[in-house]
C-alpha cells in the first residue's frame, strides 16, 4: 500500500479555500455565497479523520481485509440493492447490519423507499450504515428476496446490487465520507446539476447545465407532463427545472427552456426511428437497388482544423448532444467522439433486433489510409456512410468567407464509393442514396430552414446530403465524450440494433439518472462508488483503478469509461482556478474478465503479486443457453454438480458456461482479499523454492456489481452509472469533470512540427527552434525520408 498523503499534500474542495469571513480572491468572485461560508476543510475533523482512518487500515493488521470480511454484520452493511424494471424507474437501498450467521445460505429481502422518502433523506446527515439507513436489506426467507427471481425483466423488477465490503472501509469510514461530502457541498451539486441552478456566471457554462442537457438526451417523451411519485401531493414533476434557459442559444433570441429542449430532443429521435426503420426494411436503399447491411461513421470537417475535432476553444468539451454541453472549454478528439458509440454497439451485438450480416464501423482520424483499412471487405453498394460534423461544424474558408468541407476521410469515402457505382449512376445521385449526415444545428427545423442553417448542416448539403437526411446535435450541445446519447451514437445505433432497442438504452440511463438524484446517500451506487473512488485514491494513496466486466460483449466498455473519467477528472486546478494540492483523478485500466485469456492474462498478475489496484468487478445473473439446458432434457444430478471442479472439462460434468464465467466473477475479489500465506503453502506441500514466488499478500480492495441480465437497459444503466461516478468525484475534489483543457498542449505543440514538416519537405528548410533533443529526432525522421530516394 502506498504511504498516505500528509495535510500539505491533501486539499478537498477547492471553493473552501474561501474562509467564512475573509475577502475571496478575483478569480473566486463568480462563487455561490453558499460555498463562501464553508470551513477550510482541511481543518475539519472529518478530513483529520479521514486520514488517521487511512493509517490506521495501513498499519493495523486486524483490519486485514480477511478479517473484516468475517463480519458478517459488516458485510451486509455495505450493500446497496438499486430495484427497477425496464418499463419504469427504480428505487435505491443500501445495506443493513442484520445479522446472519451463514452469509451463503440467507436470504434477503430489498424494503424499498419512495422518491420523496429519498428526497426527504438526501438532505439528512448519513449515521452509522448499521443503524440509521432507512432503507435497509433484511433477512427474509422468502421468493421476494436478494436471491429470488429477477430474472423477468419485461416490466418486472431487476436488481443491481453493488457490494463493497472488500474496500478498506467500516461503517465509520463511509460516515466520515458521508460527512466529508456534505461538507463539500454534495448534494447541492447534485441539486444544481438537476435543475442547473448553478453559482457560475449565467455568461459562463456550468456544470450543472451541461450535465443536465445529457439527462435531457435521455428522458422519456412528456417527462415533465408525468404525475409526480405517489405522496408527493400529485401535479406535474418539477424535479428538474423544466423552464431553465439555456443562455446564449444559438439561433434564438432568449435561449431554450427545458420543455422546448426535451420536445426538440424527441424531434429528433422520431427523425432517427423513421429514418432507421425505413433503411431496415429496404425502403430506402443504395444507388443500386442494393439494400443497405453496412454503415460506416467518419468525421466531417478536418481534424487538423483550427477549432474542430479536438475542441480546442470551440466549446464543445462539455458533454451529450441532443441536450449536451455547449460552452465548456476543451474537447475531445475523434476516437471520444465514437468511443461510446462503438462501446454501446459492441454490447448490443448478437441482440435479437441487431441486423444479421450487418457491420458498423467508425474511422478515427483524418488519414485515407485508415478509411479504406476500416472498410475493407465491405460493399460499398450496401454501406450507408454517416458524415459528422463535430465542434460548431466549420471546415476551412475560402478568401471569399465561404465555408469548404476540408476532410479527407470524406474525399476517400467518396472515391470508394464511386468506384463501384461510378458506371451506372451519376455521382450526385449516388452521393445522396449513400450519405447521411449529423450536423449541429439549434433547433430541428434549422435544417428545413435554409435561411437559418447551420454550418455543419450548410456543409453537409453542400456535400451533396439531402435536408431529410441531416439530423441535428444542437448547438447548445457538444459532440464529445457523451456523443453517445447525441445523434452520433443514436443514428447508427438505431440503423443497426433497431430504434426501439435504442430506446431502452436510453430509459436505462434515465433510470439511474432518476436512481441518482432520489435514493439517499446510503443507498445511491454512484454517489457510494464516488466517495469509494476518493477514499481510494485521495486518501488511501491508489492511484490506478481496474474495470472488469465479466462479458466479452462489454470489452470495449472500460476503455470508453477510461476516456470520460480520465479526460474528465484528470485536473491540475480546481474549477476556481486554484492549483490542487493533491493528484485528481484515477488511471483508468480495465478489459473483459474471462476465464481464458483477455483482461486475466494481460493484467491480474499484477492485480495479485504486484502494485495494489482496487477493482470494479461487474457481473450478470443471466447468460447465454447453457449446456446443461440444451444436452440435458431430463433433470441433472445436482449433487454431481456441486461436486465437480470448475475446470476444462467443465462442460462434460454439466457445468452452465455462464456458471463457469460467473465462478471466476465470485472468486477473483475473494482471491485478491484472503490471498495466500506462506504457511498456506507449506501445508500444501508447495516446493521449497517456489513458495515466496507463490505467496499472494491479499488485502487488495475490490467492489462487485451484480446486474440481473446484459441487455441495452442495463447497458444504459451502468454507463451512466459511471458518467455519475465521475461527476461524485469531480464535485468532492472541486474540479470542472466537464471540460478537458489538458487534451489542447499536444496539439499546439503539433502545429509547429507540421509546419515544420512542411517547410523541410517543401523548400529542404533546416530544423529550427526546437530543443536539442527533438531537433535531432526530427532530422533523422527527415533524413530517412531524403536517403530513401
Amino acid at each position: 500500500m502506498s504511504d498516505i498523503l500528509t495535510n500539505q499534500q491533501l486539499h478537498p474542495l477547492a471553493p473552501s479555500l474561501v474562509r467564512s469571513g475573509s475577502t475571496p480572491p478575483p478569480i473566486l468572485a463568480r462563487v455561490n455565497h453558499k460555498l463562501h461560508q464553508r470551513n477550510n476543510v482541511e481543518e475539519t475533523p472529518q478530513y483529520t479523520a479521514l486520514q488517521h482512518e487511512a493509517l490506521r487500515f495501513q498499519k493495523d493488521p486486524k483490519l486485514h481485509l480477511k478479517h473484516l470480511l468475517a463480519d458478517a454484520s459488516r458485510c451486509l452493511a455495505l450493500m446497496a440493492v438499486h430495484k427497477s424494471s425496464s418499463s419504469g424507474v427504480g428505487t435505491g437501498t443500501a445495506g443493513s447490519g442484520s445479522l446472519s450467521s451463514s452469509i451463503s445460505s440467507s436470504k434477503f429481502d430489498v424494503s424499498t423507499t419512495t422518491t420523496n422518502e429519498a428526497n426527504n433523506n438526501n438532505n439528512t446527515k448519513n449515521a452509522d450504515l448499521t443503524s440509521t439507513t432507512k432503507s435497509m436489506i433484511q433477512r427474509h426467507d422468502s421468493k421476494n428476496s436478494l436471491n429470488g427471481n429477477a430474472n423477468n425483466t419485461n416490466g418486472i423488477r431487476r436488481k443491481i446490487i453493488l457490494d463493497y465490503s472488500r474496500q478498506h472501509v467500516t461503517g465509520e469510514t463511509m460516515e466520515l465520507l458521508f460527512d466529508l461530502a456534505d461538507r463539500m457541498g454534495l448534494t447541492e451539486r447534485m441539486s444544481e446539476m438537476r435543475s442547473s441552478c448553478s453559482g457560475f456566471d449565467s455568461s459562463s457554462s456550468s456544470v450543472g447545465q451541461q450535465q443536465q442537457h445529457v439527462l435531457i438526451s435521455r428522458m422519456p417523451k412528456g417527462y415533465y407532463d408525468r404525475p409526480t411519485a405517489a405522496g408527493s401531493g400529485g401535479g406535474v414533476r418539477r424535479l428538474h427545472n423544466p423552464r431553465m434557459v439555456i443562455s446564449g442559444a444559438s439561433g434564438t433570441s432568449g435561449g431554450v427552456d427545458g420543455i422546448n429542449m426535451l420536445n426538440e430532443v424527441h424531434s429528433c429521435l422520431d427523425s432517427i426511428s423513421h429514418f432507421s426503420e425505413e433503411v431496415r426494411d429496404g425502403i430506402v436503399r443504395g444507388c443500386t437497388g442494393k439494400l443497405f447491411k453496412n454503415v460506416v461513421c467518419i468525421i466531417g470537417n478536418s481534424e487538423d482544423d483550427e477549432d474542430s475535432a479536438d475542441g480546442v476553444g470551440n466549446g464543445m468539451g462539455g458533454g451529450g448532444s441532443l441536450g449536451g454541453a455547449s460552452n465548456g472549454g476543451g474537447g475531445s478528439g475523434s476516437s471520444a467522439i465514437f468511443s461510446g458509440p462503438e462501446a454501446v454497439h459492441e454490447a448490443l451485438l448478437g441482440g435479437e433486433d441487431t441486423a444479421i450480416d450487418s457491420e458498423l464501423r467508425f474511422v478515427l482520424g483524418n488519414d485515407p489510409e485508415v478509411f479504406h483499412r476500416s472498410v475493407r471487405g465491405l460493399n460499398s453498394e450496401e454501406t450507408l456512410i454517416i458524415v459528422v460534423f463535430v465542434g460548431d461544424g466549420r471546415g476551412a474558408t475560402t478568401a471569399d468567407g465561404e465555408v469548404t468541407i476540408t476532410s479527407r476521410i470524406v474525399s476517400a469515402a467518396k472515391r470508394w464509393l464511386f468506384r463501384s457505382v461510378g458506371p451506372v449512376v451519376s455521382k450526385d445521385e449516388a452521393v445522396a442514396a449513400h450519405f447521411c449526415a449529423v450536423a449541429p444545428s439549434s433547433l430541428t427545423s434549422d435544417i428545413e430552414d435554409s435561411d437559418n442553417i447551420g454550418v455543419g448542416a450548410s456543409m453537409a448539403i453542400e456535400l451533396g446530403i439531402p435536408q431529410n437526411r441531416i439530423f441535428p446535435i444542437y448547438s447548445w450541445g457538444g459532440s464529445g465524450r457523451f456523443s453517445v446519447w447525441s445523434g452520433i451514437g443514436i443514428l447508427p445505433l438505431s440503423i443497426i440494433h433497431s430504434h426501439s432497442i435504442v430506446r431502452q438504452f436510453l430509459d436505462g440511463a434515465h433510470d439511474i439518472d432518476e436512481h441518482f438524484f432520489d435514493a439517499p446517500l446510503g443507498g445511491n451506487i454512484p454517489v457510494l462508488l464516488g466517495l469509494l473512488g476518493v477514499w481510494n485514491s485521495t486518501f488511501m494513496g491508489y492511484h490506478a483503478r481496474a474495470l472488469l466486466p465479466y462479458s466479452s460483449s462489454l470489452s470495449k466498455f472500460p476503455n470508453h469509461v477510461q476516456k470520460f473519467d480520465m479526460e474528465g477528472n484528470g485536473k491540475c486546478v480546481s474549477s476556481f482556478g486554484v492549483s490542487l494540492p493533491f493528484h485528481a483523478g484515477e488511471i483508468d485500466i480495465g478489459d473483459a474478465g474471462c476465464t481464458d485469456g483477455g483482461g486475466r492474462h494481460s493484467f491480474y498478475q499484477l492485480l495479485h503479486q504486484g502494485r495494489p489496484v482496487p477493482v470494479d468487478f461487474i457481473g450478470f445473473m443471466e447468460g447465454g443457453p447453457s449446456i446443461v439446458d440444451e444436452d440435458n432434457d431430463d433433470d441433472t444430478d445436482i449433487q454431481e454438480l456441486t461436486n465437480s471442479s470448475f475446470d476444462d472439462n467443465a462442460e462434460q460434468v454439466g457445468v452452465r458456461s455462464h456458471d463457469e464465467l460467473m465462478a471466476n466473477f465470485f472468486a477473483q475479489p475473494d482471491a485478491l482479499a484472503y490471498g495466500k500465506t506462506l504457511n498456506d503453502l507449506i501445508q500444501e506441500g508447495v516446493e521449497e523454492y517456489l513458495r515466496p514466488h507463490k505467496v499472494f499478500p491479499g488485502n487488495r480492495p475490490s467492489s462487485s456489481i451484480l446486474m440481473t441480465k446484459l441487455d441495452a437497459f442495463a447497458i444504459g444503466q451502468l454507463l451512466a452509472i459511471y458518467e455519475h461516478r465521475t461527476a461524485v468525484q469531480g464535485y468532492i475534489w472541486g474540479i470542472n469533470s466537464f471540460d478537458s483543457y489538458g487534451t489542447e498542449l499536444g496539439k499546439v505543440y503539433a502545429k509547429r512540427v507540421k509546419a515544420q514538416l512542411s517547410a523541410s519537405r517543401r523548400r529542404g528548410a533546416s530544423v529550427q527552434g526546437f530543443n536539442s533533443s527533438s531537433g535531432f529526432l526530427l532530422e533523422a525522421y527527415l533524413s530517412h525520408g531524403r536517403d530513401s530516394r
